[in-house]
């Protein structure tokens, strides 16, 4: 399979790995050169098509060209979804099988059996999945080279594994399967896997989903492209290929543009078809075929890692971890996480191949395009520079917003009704009207102080606010001096309003807000 950047639009027109329009050119030069001879003895005067009648109208080459299109882009269709489902399943195929000899190594962890019953049951079971790939990649694919390599395949008894030295390969695929299940239950039945029915039962549907999509790939690969659709496919072609240059040499008057349209005719037409002889079958040599082997070696990697140490314990947490939900909200909001290539100081190291894969601490990964690293490593850079100033604003307007509807909403819940028609806070409710009513200068007093209090708050809300955009708080000043300015502010805007919440006398019926407790909650 041939790798490329979409937006290197000049690599991939001088790419000639993997590209149609030379074998297309092959059989397109040879009918423009027929086109331009005929167009020559035209014009010199040997015979005329006009006179001859030979092409009088034409629809009748119209009508044929959108047939045979139609046609060629229906198998064209065809064919590519026939690639598409393949490089679909022998994927589920792989992933699945992966998953089911994951979950048998993590089950036996927790196996009370003999350490050396344990470790060779991880042995076997990482070999035998090497051998269910490899058989099942040799079945469907149609190449020279099926030598899929099995990891440790000399540890087994030559004995044991003779049974496979006359089978087909479809066959040696379901006896490994075979194999595996009988080595499961062999083990359910000594102890070595006693984990619960339920759990268990995941890795015999995971085996299985893969044993489905292994069927549905060798049901593509069996049963072949219908055949009276692909030879009427190649004889209208040849028919096209032929009649085409009549054609151009009555719409054209000169032969060197006859044999051109011909020729630009002739290699679209032909690409498509040998674009679609390729997808039918992706198990190939060409160049455009799946990588089967590059899958089967990314298999084995990813089999041996169940076997590395580092798996057998997750990582413990530091002396010090942060369990602070906002703390670690504001880190995430604010894009102060660090990613695991920082921590652990340690560049990685990308080997890029012709074929686009690269190797990384010794398995096959697909390689990343220079552009998304370059850029992934400008964002880093812009990251480091830039006060995020977009997101403090943004807090900052969320909390000024919050305290208007709090306040508002405190004011007009805290007054009630009397019965006498008059309104008395929830501290002078107590109270009779006749006590409170000679308080009402009290209130306006009190509604004074309150007022100003508030637009002292929201000042400072709106200082602190412009210090942030300003970029002050983010690049100029430490992170500690940040946070003391802004607990500063806090509390002087709390002293404003506990001074002026304080009620006035016993028999004042002054309203008293209702100030939202989250907000200054220590």
């Amino acid at each position: 399979m041939i790798y490329y950047d979409s937006h290197k639009w000049w690599t991939i027109l001088m790419q000639r790995k993997g590209s149609v329009f030379p074998r297309a050119c092959l059989t397109s030069i040879p009918i423009a050169i027929l086109t331009f001879v005929i167009k020559y003895l035209e014009l010199e005067g040997y015979y005329s098509f006009k006179s001859e009648g030979i092409i009088k109208n034409s629809a009748v080459y119209s009508g044929f060209s959108f047939t045979i299109s139609f046609l060629f882009v229906f198998r064209t269709s065809m064919s590519y979804n026939r690639f598409w489902t393949s490089a679909t399943s022998v994927n589920a195929m792989k992933t699945n099988w992966f998953e089911a000899a994951g979950s048998l190594i993590n089950f036996v962890r927790m196996s009370k059996g003999p350490p050396e019953e344990i470790l060779e049951f991880k042995h076997k079971v990482v070999r035998l999945f090497s051998m269910l790939h490899a058989t099942a990649l040799g079945a469907i694919a149609s190449m020279r080279d099926e030598n899929f390599p099995v990891i440790d395949v000399r540890a087994w008894k030559p004995a044991d594994i003779e049974g496979l030295r006359h089978r087909e390969d479809l066959e040696k695929a379901q006896i490994v399967y075979r194999w595996i299940t009988c080595l499961v239950v062999r083990h359910i039945k000594l102890g070595i896997l006693n984990v619960p029915p339920p759990i268990l039962t995941r890795v015999f549907q995971q085996m299985e989903l893969g044993m489905v999509n292994f069927n549905l790939i060798v049901q593509i690969m069996t049963i072949p492209f219908p055949f009276p659709f692909a030879q009427l496919t190649l004889v209208l072609g040849i028919v096209y290929s032929l009649f085409t240059p009549l054609v151009m040499c009555t719409w054209s008057q000169h032969a060197t543009s006859a044999a051109l349209f011909t020729f630009i005719c002739v290699v679209g037409l032909k690409s498509i078809d040998l674009i679609t002889t390729e997808l039918e079958n992706p198990f190939g040599d060409d160049p455009n075929d799946l990588p089967v082997h590059l899958f089967h070696r990314e298999f084995n990697g990813q089999l041996l890692l169940l076997l590395d140490h580092v798996l057998v314990m997750p990582p413990s947490l530091g002396p010090s971890p942060e369990f602070d939900f906002t703390k670690l909200r504001d880190k995430v909001l604010t894009r102060q996480n660090e990613s695991l290539h920082v921590i652990l100081d340690k560049e990685v190291e990308v080997v890029v191949e012709d074929n686009r894969d690269v190797a990384l601490d010794g398995s096959w990964q697909r390689a990343h395009l220079e552009e998304k690293e370059q850029l992934h490593k400008d964002r880093l850079e812009e990251e480091k520079k830039e006060p995020f100033q977009h997101s403090h604003t943004q807090m900052m307007s969320e909390i000024m917003t919050m305290l208007h509807q709090r306040l508002q909403q405190g004011q007009s819940s805290s007054s009630t009704t009397s019965p006498n028609g008059g309104t008395q806070s929830g501290a002078g409710a107590q109270f009779s009207s006749a006590e409170a009513a000679p308080a009402g200068n009290r209130h306006d007093v009190f509604l004074q102080r309150q007022e100003k209090a508030h637009n002292e708050f929201l000042d400072v809300l709106k200082q602190i606010a412009t210090r942030i955009d300003n970029g002050v708080a983010a690049a100029d000043q430490p992170r500690q001096q940040q946070q003391a300015y802004g607990s500063a502010a806090w509390q002087q805007a709390a002293q404003g309003f506990a001074s002026a919440n304080q009620p006035p006398a016993r028999n004042s019926f002054a309203p008293q807000p209702v100030l939202p407790p989250c907000l200054f909650s220590t």
